[in-house]
């Protein structure tokens, strides 16, 4: 039997690192997610639908939040921060190099329409591996995180943006990913 994910938390963060973990959980909570163990993570779910997932490593928190691109994705631009805005945006420069990455020819280049404007041949990496934007503690600290997603390729492994974020920003993806399966449900 595996430990509850706040245990490990208590086991593996401490001072202003555990604290922030235990108000990110809080939120998670508020927000009405379940939480299960994944594969070497804790998924968060709203509705029995994927949302993200959590990794804890010694004094390290890493957080991915799903990326939903199919159809209109205004939810990530209309009434949002300037930083949410930034993400969004700077993700679709990454266009497609027809690198043969394991899974693109699958779905090579995807299109993305935001604020009435179709954005073509955008990689399917450019949110991340599984469509996601990934994100990790710095310094002991959650309440900044590092936005780490896409990676370079094909050299792989290569954060390509490493460009610090708050974690309200983080919240705000969450609660899109949230409305985005209400709306869908």
């Amino acid at each position: 039997m595996s430990k509850k994910l706040l245990e490990i938390a208590k086991e593996k963060l401490s001072g202003q690192l555990l604290a922030d973990f235990e108000d990110f959980y809080a939120f998670l909570k508020s927000e009405d997610m379940t939480i299960s163990q994944g594969y070497k993570c804790y998924k968060f779910k709203y509705k029995g639908i994927d949302v993200g997932k959590v990794r804890i490593n010694e004094n390290s928190i890493g957080c991915e939040v799903s990326f939903e691109w199919i159809g209109n994705s205004d939810k990530y631009v209309n009434e949002q921060s300037e930083e949410v805005v930034d993400i969004f945006m700077k993700a679709l420069e990454h266009k497609c190099v027809n690198c043969a990455k394991e899974g693109c020819s699958k779905d090579l280049a995807m299109t993305v329409n935001v604020a009435g404007n179709s954005h073509m041949n955008i990689c399917v990496l450019a949110f991340g591996e599984s469509k996601s934007f990934a994100f990790t503690s710095i310094d002991n600290d959650m309440r900044n995180m590092m936005w780490i997603t896409p990676w370079i390729r094909p050299e792989s492994m290569h954060h390509y943006n490493n460009i610090p974020v708050f974690i309200d920003s983080v919240k705000s993806l969450i609660l899109i990913k949230k409305a985005y399966i209400i709306d869908k449900t």
